[in-house]
């Protein structure tokens, strides 16, 4: 059975006495919470030391709780001295008084207390009736923590044994109906550093420290913050060294696990359009390639390069505008389809993401503003349509994480045939919002789900899957600059489909930048994938987005004059004039 010792305020002052070898006066707690003396008692028996460790507790006097368990580990623990030696080694630090210290400590002294307190299931049941947080400790305890991400929980396949919490701030959980407990914690707008969802998840960790404990999240940025208290409360996951590790493996880690890449050569100093071209030729083979800088560059400034007078022609032009000393030139792939791939440890290849274009890549049809789509692919059908991609996803699964990993991991690279498979990188969460929308259609599981789901696989028995038989596709139709008129209606197909507008009638618009920087998007599902391709083709040939670009144009035109004089009259005008 398992001890519960929660914390909820945690800063402790001291006032340091004149006099020597004087104990410091501790302020005592306030703010103490789910906490029952008689259950503690109970548990403990009428022992001097354990009854000191509960005044201790109730004062909220943190150098007496320290000393009691010091004697207590003593008499007591004998019989269990690796447990005992955690204890002391954080009853043995130097820094007590600090936050994260003191965590460490309540969760050091309830892994003691589940390791040698041996008491009766109706006992604990009976004493923690009244708290349901408590009930059915052992098992396996899932911490959601979310910061800006919406979350929808609605189709978890919830398993026995497993406890779901979230933390997030208010309106980020969509349905709450698979979470035991939702805690609401409203940090300050410019919290960067996430303090208080670090606290509260300081808090839940050693409040379940008995059980099996997973930190699961979802936004790049609490990634840093949560494997920092992974480190300091033992929790399984990544660390920070190995987080740091897994941003910045790069090139070496293809190098270092033989996987094929795309060749490329970097080029750098003042451009050289004519002797810059023989390095090209020497170093990947010539062309066609793919230029873009290697600082500041977003789509716009990636050039797709046929021939040599385009390679001379991209610099003389570019050059003068994106000033960059660096750039990176690597060679460009037909006939094949980028690929984004969804993996576990355990269950390996989830599904896949695919480009539908074989003749240009997603980018190129973003900087053109030319409608392309995505298909979404399950493990059967990746078998059938992209052979040899399973066992690709599966050796770079196992090289990243050697000793297993529960979690999902996005391995992003490019599909020729079974021989050439080129790998581009790894992420812990999906690039884009399209691909979030595409894992989360009707058919497959959300990638959230799957990521959850995937924390108590070691614990549990995994649930036999249904098969699915729909194939599912979305269709991209970028953003162009300059107002939309009318919203198309698209004519009904054989296959099932939803539109998504994703921007309004006479709206002001850019140019596309990104895969969801989109006009519109059409999201499509059928069990016969020649009749979904056939679909595909119909609404990108027909389909027509009016689209004014004159409006802009001649705003251009008006600012491109000097407004000096005109701007200082308006000014007068405006300071002088009663309304």
């Amino acid at each position: 059975m398992v001890l519960i010792l929660t914390v909820h305020k945690t800063t402790t002052h001291y006032t340091t006495s004149p006099v020597a070898n004087r104990r410091p006066r501790a302020r005592p707690y306030t703010r103490w919470k789910n906490f029952d003396e008689l259950f503690l008692r109970s548990l403990w028996g009428l022992s001097t030391h354990k009854v000191s460790i509960i005044n201790s507790l109730s004062s909220g006097d943190h150098a007496l709780f320290i000393c009691a368990c010091r004697k207590w580990l003593r008499g007591v623990c004998l019989a269990r001295p690796m447990a005992s030696s955690q204890v002391l080694a954080v009853l043995r630090g130097k820094d007590k008084h600090e936050t994260t210290t003191w965590f460490k400590l309540i969760s050091a002294v309830n892994r003691l207390l589940s390791v040698s307190l041996r008491i009766s299931r109706r006992t604990l049941s009976s004493a923690t009736a009244a708290s349901p947080l408590h009930a059915d400790m052992p098992g396996c305890t899932v911490i959601v923590v979310l910061w800006k991400y919406r979350l929808n929980l609605s189709r978890l396949r919830r398993r026995d044994g497993v406890r779901v919490i979230v933390v997030a701030p208010p309106r980020m959980l969509v349905d709450e109906t698979n979470v035991d407990v939702y805690y609401q914690v409203e940090p300050p707008i410019r919290d960067h550093d996430h303090c208080l969802l670090m606290h509260k998840v300081r808090e839940l960790c050693s409040i379940f420290a008995s059980s099996v404990r997973r930190i699961v999240v979802f936004e790049r940025c609490l990634q840093r913050a949560m494997a920092q208290i992974r480190k300091e409360m033992d929790v399984e996951g990544f660390r920070p060294e190995q987080l740091e590790q897994f941003f910045h493996s790069g090139d070496a880690f293809s190098k270092r696990n033989g996987l094929s890449t795309l060749k490329q050569c970097s080029l750098s100093g003042t451009p050289q359009p004519d002797s810059w071209v023989e390095a090209v030729r020497s170093q990947i083979g010539g062309f066609p390639a793919v230029v873009r800088p290697l600082r500041h560059h977003c789509a716009h400034s990636v050039g797709f390069i046929r021939d040599e007078s385009e390679f001379k022609n991209w610099f003389r032009r570019n050059s003068s505008v994106h000033r960059n000393e660096q750039y990176l030139v690597q060679e460009y792939m037909d006939d094949g389809h980028e690929f984004t791939a969804v993996c576990t440890f355990q269950r390996g290849l989830v599904g896949c993401i695919s480009s539908m274009e074989t003749h240009r890549s997603v980018l190129e049809c973003i900087q053109n503003q030319q409608p392309y789509g995505l298909e979404l692919l399950s493990t059967d059908q990746t078998r059938d349509i992209m052979p040899g991609l399973e066992s690709f996803t599966i050796q770079v699964t196992k090289n990243v994480f050697p000793n297993g990993y529960l979690g999902a991991l996005f391995i992003r690279g490019y599909y020729k045939d079974h021989n050439e498979i080129f790998f581009y990188g790894f992420g812990l969460e999906p690039e884009n919002e399209t691909s979030r929308l595409l894992l989360a259609l009707p058919g497959p599981s959300p990638w959230e789900n799957i990521l959850i789901e995937a924390q108590a696989e070691d614990e549990l028995t995994k649930e036999p899957e249904e098969r699915n038989q729909y194939h599912y596709c979305v269709l991209n139709f970028p953003s162009a600059e300059g107002v939309l008129i009318h919203q198309t209606s698209v004519q009904k197909r054989s296959s099932e489909m939803r539109v998504a507008w994703r921007s309004a009638e006479s709206s002001e618009m850019k140019d596309s930048d990104h895969v969801d920087d989109n006009v519109m998007q059409v999201f499509l599902w059928h069990e016969s994938r020649p009749q979904l391709l056939l679909d595909c083709e119909d609404i990108l040939r027909s389909t027509d987005i009016t689209i004014d670009k004159n409006v802009l144009n001649e705003r251009h035109n008006l600012c491109r004059r000097n407004l000096g004089r005109h701007a200082a009259k308006e000014l007068v005008r405006s300071c002088t004039t009663a309304d």
